[in-house]
């Protein structure tokens, strides 16, 4: 196909403000002789550049917007913004044109925290968008008062410069200061190194506070006051007692040589070794933890933890939920409602009686160093109940320390009493039950199978009736 050579001069020519220079790939739009750094120049003293402008839906829009695309937004927070993340994963990130510093904060440990995007003329810095910090020398000539500010130190905005905070959501505390230290409520906290307290420690008794990083010791003998409905992350309480109010979560934090807890905390990812709590902490839930060496009276549930020759609940305080946990070392743990789906090695279930229904199902039982029962049931009391021990694995060894795997024992009062020990596989080892209780208690042992065991072992006590159990 021939293309008319005057066509395309007359195609090329409206376009004659362009230059060219192919052999560095440089384009110069108003100048023949485009900045050297510069793969477009564009020069003109009475013209701008006009960015494509568009909505926030429209932006947010585009489909796999390439890294660093940019655009005018004409609504809402109007401005520039730029792609800084993938097309696939697009981060759009505000082009600040206020005259305030910005910056973000990765760590309020080393200095001086700057929020990301548009900041206000006034008001305090908060911590968000991590990703720089400032120290106070850096901060030198970029608006900051004659006053100089102390590394660590929050700063707010006044309209003109940066000054030191009066009143801030943001403390640090240290060694230093944490005694000089008020933060007050609804306040984030960062800890820094290792405070060891000389006394009952009261400046954090406030609500609504995060607080993270950092060791709290109490020589074995002081306390901290907490107030109610905080957030511990990544704090470790040593040789201490903690005390507070309601709804406080402890996240991934360590307790070691503590005595109390807050009444009705939460852990979650926590570590909990060599402690002994008294009953007036009682523990709300408890959850993917480790606890070792430990001794907790009082806790309502417990879900998908280690737990290492420890004791959990008591006789007077039993665990209303045991869930999915791995349980070794001659544990203890004192049941009085759900047990279910848990692993236990050389660990005891201790059950009594209360006006609940109790169920015991779905556990693997090892025993190989217990030598008593495995799981007891205490019938000492009026309470009607109900309780199910169902499709559990028992497995012992050819020594058989164990006296029995479960045991009823006591004398009931009330009048409805009914147990069922039913589909539990039983793999060498000692009897299966063991019954000595008095009063109006009805058990029904059925269809569970024995292998290489002592048998059944039903022995006397209450009305009991025993068929389809396979022994072989």
């Amino acid at each position: 196909m021939k293309i008319n050579k005057f066509f395309l001069i007359g195609l090329i020519l409206p376009f004659g403000f362009c230059y060219s220079n192919m052999a560095v790939s440089q384009v110069g739009i108003g100048t023949t002789t485009p900045n050297s750094s510069a793969i477009l120049d564009i020069t003109n003293n009475a013209k701008g550049l006009l960015i494509p402008r568009m909505t926030e839906a429209q932006r947010l829009a585009i489909f796999q917007p390439s890294k660093s695309l940019l655009v005018y937004q004409t609504d809402g927070v109007e401005g520039f913004y730029f792609n800084a993340g993938t097309p696939v994963l697009p981060d759009w990130v505000s082009v600040v044109t206020s005259a305030a510093p910005v910056g973000t904060v990765t760590s309020i440990e080393t200095g001086i925290g700057l929020t990301g995007g548009p900041i206000a003329t006034t008001g305090t810095i908060s911590a968000q968008n991590a990703s720089a910090i400032w120290n106070a020398s850096q901060l030198q000539g970029t608006g900051v008062s004659s006053t100089t500010p102390l590394n660590g130190q929050v700063l707010q905005y006044n309209g003109t410069n940066w000054i030191p905070a009066t009143s801030s959501s943001i403390y640090v505390l240290n060694s230093s200061n944490y005694l000089t230290t008020t933060p007050g409520d609804n306040k984030i906290i960062n800890v820094q190194g290792t405070i060891t307290l000389s006394a009952t420690y009261n400046n954090i008794d406030d609500n609504n506070l995060f607080v993270s990083g950092g060791v709290f010791d109490g020589g074995g003998t002081q306390k901290i006051n907490l107030g109610q409905n905080c957030v511990f992350s990544g704090v470790t309480f040593n040789n201490i007692e903690i005390d507070g109010n309601i709804n406080n979560q402890f996240i991934a934090c360590k307790f070691n040589n503590v005595t109390e807890l807050p009444f009705e905390c939460s852990l979650t990812g926590c570590v909990i070794s060599n402690s002994t709590f008294t009953t007036v902490s009682k523990i709300g839930y408890v959850n993917n933890c480790e606890l070792s060496n430990s001794t907790i009276p009082r806790i309502d549930r417990i879900s998908n933890s280690k737990i290492s020759t420890c004791t959990l609940g008591s006789t007077s305080f039993r665990i209303g939920n045991v869930v999915g946990n791995r349980i070794f070392g001659n544990s203890n743990i004192y049941s009085n409602g759900t047990f279910t789906g848990n692993h236990c090695d050389d660990a005891r279930v201790l059950v009594g009686v209360s006006l609940t229904a109790i169920n015991i199902s779905g556990n693997n039982f090892d025993a190989s160093s217990i030598t008593t029962n495995l799981i007891e049931i205490d019938v000492n009391s009026g309470s009607r109940c109900g309780i199910n021990v169902s499709n559990n694995n028992f497995l012992g060894n050819s020594s058989a320390p164990v006296s029995e795997y479960i045991k009823l024992t006591g004398s009931y009062t009330g009048s409805y009493f009914t147990s069922k020990v039913s589909n539990n596989t039983v793999t060498r080892g000692p009897k299966l039950l063991t019954i000595s209780t008095s009063g109006q208690t009805y058990i029904i042992v059925n269809d569970n199978l024995l292998l290489s065991t002592g048998g059944l072992g039903v022995s006397s006590g209450g009305f009991v009736t025993i068929r389809n159990n396979d022994v072989f």
